[in-house]
């Protein structure tokens, strides 16, 4: 067969393009067939163009969202790629990729969902990254789209791949060159095909699993060149098409759903979804991945991608689905609406990730949370409230802010928060009752503070810096409501005074290791702030039997070593609780120079930590009670067996709603 034969086979090959649902003949400038496809196809002196009309983007709207709320329910990562454009990179008249980008660029912006714009990459020089005769980027323009999306995952996950500095230096591959054998769209003019090979796969062994439109599996094995790019299946040498490159680079035959192509050297599972006709891109992927699943979403006939996504598995998704033409059909279910693909998993059990590209839990309002409030939280206030009145014992309630910030944070569209709202509801009930209550919630908006960065990305709770911040504002009041002698110079609130030590990248919490993985937001910092000046304390605490003590300063007894081990462990789920300890029902703290002899009990939740420990600088003695920890005793037997100055309660305002056990004293 002649390569001019070979490329008009492969013409009838490619008649479904990445972009387009294409049954057009190519002419000067040709209109789209009857059934009203929405592309135009042109040739002018820069090569062959298809041009894209704008379109309505209901539809794909609709399958992007249900594609983020599927992956979000299998906690997988999504990064949204836009593709390049060839009519868009030599802005050719008529075409409109850059509006129909603008549309599919609101509905991750809505989502927050990570996108990555490729659509104008080669727009300074397009004829060294595309073919002429066809719409299809070459092996060069290939790597440049595989190195863009290489360093978007080292720079927004933790997914951790084989590539490095050498898989992203284009010195390390080797071009290969099939004569004559691009696919083409003039008749006469065969242009060669170009794929690339990287030095550093020769070594690996791969493996390549396939399921073809007609359901059939075809294993291959061997290295990145007998497995991956499969060059036999051409002969040059007597000009022979054997079964043609575009869509073959893989191994996999031309009407291919999905392969798997697994690394014996690789770490991490990818998956890659696409409409793409030409396959010789996510060949440079594979050796930088355990498993590297590819999907063609055109070609899953009898079930839709949310079906396949149920029994592939991935660390990070890639959407490399063209979005430039939407006439194809929809990859879901037809008819599917919002409601048919929203979040199937609690949002207050399973983070989302919102506007600050942090990971959020939501808690919509519920008839369950809201008795909560009324019958359980409220009346064991009151209850608690009367008891400290009859024993002379002062109340102060402190509520800290809660990470879904007002006027701060935005959530993807179908997340519902209304925290604050029911949290508004238990406040006005104690203060009704006359419980002295310091909201920081309200204090964080007096201050105008740029609060987008309160919060650690993968946890719930507050920064240290934040915290400090909090504890701040606690001690100013404690002074100036309750006129203890605490701080009454400023000295314990200057940072002067203290060491502020900063550990980068040290910590993911626990939505990193329970729920989804550090992958979404990457890793967070801990500061340890300690005091320069001299401290003296006696640690005990009481872990429903197990005792633990510990003395010394500050930093030896206050700070929890066992969070301090950065050289042998340099990132741990637990470092959030480097104050004080993560397990502390029953605490009693003592400091020999503190200069406020008040006696104070704390009732705790997780987020007081850091403030209980900085107030120890401030008070001889200081007692901590967790109602959620402690299975020995309710906290009416320590009221019945000490005498306490103050009540310090410091608590989250979900506590009052979703767990409200934490206010349940007797």
């Amino acid at each position: 067969m002649k390569r001019t034969a070979a490329a008009l086979l492969l013409i009838l090959l490619i008649c479904q393009t990445v972009l387009f649902s294409c049954d057009t003949s190519v002419q000067t400038q040709t209109e789209s067939s009857g059934t009203s496809e929405a592309a135009v196809t042109q040739q002018n002196e820069n090569g062959v163009f298809t041009l894209s009309e704008k379109q309505d983007m209901t539809q794909y709207k609709l399958d992007v969202y249900n594609l983020f709320t599927t992956l979000y329910n299998k906690k997988i990562p999504l990064l949204y790629v836009s593709m390049p454009s060839k009519a868009y990179s030599y802005g050719v008249k008529g075409d409109h990729t850059a509006e129909n980008r603008e549309e599919a660029a609101k509905v991750c912006e809505k989502n927050f969902i990570d996108r990555l714009d490729l659509t104008g990459i080669f727009k300074d020089s397009p004829d060294s990254y595309y073919y002429k005769n066809n719409t299809l980027v070459n092996a060069e323009g290939n790597f440049l789209i595989y190195k863009a999306v290489i360093e978007q995952i080292g720079k927004f996950y933790s997914v951790h791949t084989n590539a490095s500095s050498k898989d992203l230096d284009r010195s390390n591959y080797k071009l290969e060159t099939l004569k004559g054998l691009a696919p083409s769209s003039v008749e006469g003019e065969n242009e060669d095909y170009t794929y690339l090979v990287p030095d550093f796969a020769k070594n690996m062994s791969f493996k390549v699993n396939f399921v073809a439109f007609s359901g059939k599996k075809y294993p291959v094995t061997g290295d990145f060149t007998t497995a991956v790019i499969h060059p036999d299946k051409f002969d040059s040498e007597s000009e022979k098409y054997v079964e043609g490159l575009t869509g073959e680079a893989l191994a996999l035959e031309n009407d291919q759903a999905y392969a798997t192509v697994t690394n014996s050297k690789g770490t991490n599972k990818l998956i890659i979804l696409h409409n793409s006709d030409d396959l010789s891109l996510f060949t440079l992927f594979v050796p930088n991945f355990s498993s590297t699943v590819i999907i063609d979403v055109r070609k899953l006939t009898g079930e839709n991608l949310s079906a396949t996504l149920g029994y592939v598995s991935g660390d990070i998704v890639i959407s490399m689905i063209d979005d430039n033409n939407v006439s194809f059909r929809s990859f879901w279910k037809e008819g599917v609406t919002i409601e048919n693909y929203a979040f199937t998993q609690d949002t207050a059990f399973y983070p989302v990730k919102d506007n600050n590209r942090q990971l959020q839990v939501a808690y919509p309002k519920s008839e369950t949370y809201i008795n909560n409030i009324y019958n359980v939280s409220v009346p064991n206030m009151q209850w608690l409230a009367d008891r400290l009145k009859s024993d002379k014992t002062e109340l102060f309630f402190c509520h800290t802010p809660f990470k879904v910030l007002e006027d701060v944070t935005v959530l993807p569209d179908g997340v519902v928060d209304d925290t604050n709202e029911m949290a508004d509801m238990f406040v006005k009930a104690m203060r009704d009752y006359g419980i002295n209550v310091l909201d920081l919630r309200d204090e964080l908006k007096k201050s105008g503070m740029d609060a987008s960065d309160f919060f650690f990305k993968t946890d719930h709770h507050w920064t240290h810096k934040a915290a400090w911040w909090g504890y701040t504002v606690l001690i100013d009041a404690l002074r100036d409501r309750l006129g203890h002698n605490v701080d009454p110079d400023g000295f314990y609130t200057d940072l002067n005074n203290f060491n502020v030590v900063e550990k980068p990248d040290s910590y993911f919490a626990h939505f990193g290791t329970q729920y989804y993985n550090q992958i979404f937001v990457g890793l967070d910092d801990v500061t340890l702030i300690y005091p320069k000046f001299d401290t003296k304390y006696k640690f005990m605490n009481n872990q429903n039997g197990k005792i633990v003590n510990r003395s010394g300063d500050f930093y030896h007894a206050i700070i929890d070593p066992s969070t301090l081990n950065y050289e042998s462990a340099p990132v741990t789920s637990g470092r959030y609780h480097s104050y004080i300890q993560a397990s502390c029902p029953y605490v009693e703290i003592t400091n020999e120079l503190a200069p406020c002899d008040k006696s104070i009990l704390i009732v705790k939740d997780s987020f007081s930590l850091p403030l209980i420990a900085w107030l120890s600088m401030n008070y001889k003695k200081i007692t901590v009670y967790d109602a959620a920890q402690n299975t020995m005793f309710k906290l009416k037997k320590v009221l019945d067996e000490q005498h306490f100055d103050t009540v310090v309660m410091i608590y989250n305002p979900d506590i009052c709603f979703y767990l409200p056990r934490q206010l349940v004293f007797k």
